[in-house]
């Protein structure tokens, strides 16, 4: 896996570290598919309250 090297300087490494390896695939394909840095960036400033909780992208919506 390929890690989006704005992924890289923006996490908190350690929350980054403890997700499931979908989870920070997810993330990370989540960066990578934006083509334009200000989308990166918008994208970035999103994810990292939810990187931080520990959630998924998307888990509002999987069924618990």
């Amino acid at each position: 896996m390929v890690i989006p090297p704005e992924l890289k300087t923006a996490l908190a490494k350690k929350a980054f570290a403890a997700l499931t390896p979908g989870k920070q695939r997810e993330y990370a394909n989540h960066i990578a598919s934006a083509k334009q840095a200000a989308t990166k960036t918008s994208r970035l400033k999103k994810i990292l309250p939810l990187l931080e909780a520990g959630g998924g992208l998307h888990d509002k919506y999987r069924d618990c």
